[in-house]
């Protein structure tokens, strides 16, 4: 309890010892002041990519897509990056990004709960129009050897949901 007192009058001896008119106020000209220009991101397209790398790799990897179709549009579009699958979502959810590029299970979630709709996909580099998942099991585990097989089973995924 004496160590609390201590303290408590170390505290008030600081604050009255600071406190004195030393100090002159100073005179502020009202006449002179600026208005603050706030800052408003521009009127843009907002486009994200699933933050599945650091931002500057994402940059990296899609600032040429968005610079064409910047270009063949002559609309202005700007990169976002949210943190997280959630976020992303969220941020869709909210209005905070117009395109986005997402797999095919981020698509259904987005699409389910706020009505976003597929308007174009990849072709990917073999010339494939279609996206597929993998499912791996163990080789020795004669159990599964096909969809069917996995009725009853617990399995494991990236996305938490």
């Amino acid at each position: 309890m004496t160590c609390v007192r201590i303290l408590i009058s170390l505290l008030v001896c600081l604050v009255v010892a600071t406190c004195g008119d030393s100090e002159s106020a100073k005179r502020i000209d009202l006449s002179q002041r600026e208005e603050v220009t706030v800052y408003r991101p521009e009127n843009a397209i907002t486009y994200a990519y699933l933050p599945q790398y650091a931002h500057t790799v994402s940059y990296e990897r899609h600032h040429l897509v968005i610079d064409y179709l910047s270009q063949a549009t002559g609309l202005t579009i700007r990169q976002v990056f949210p943190d997280t699958f959630d976020e992303h979502m969220h941020m869709v959810g909210r209005g905070l990004i117009d395109l986005t590029f997402s797999n095919p299970f981020i698509y259904t979630k987005i699409a389910d709960r706020y009505g976003a709709r597929a308007f174009a996909r990849i072709v990917e580099s073999q010339g494939q129009r279609d996206f597929r998942g993998q499912i791996i099991c163990r080789a020795d585990n004669t159990s599964i050897r096909a969809i069917a097989d996995l009725k009853g089973k617990r399995l494991i995924a990236v996305d938490p949901t």
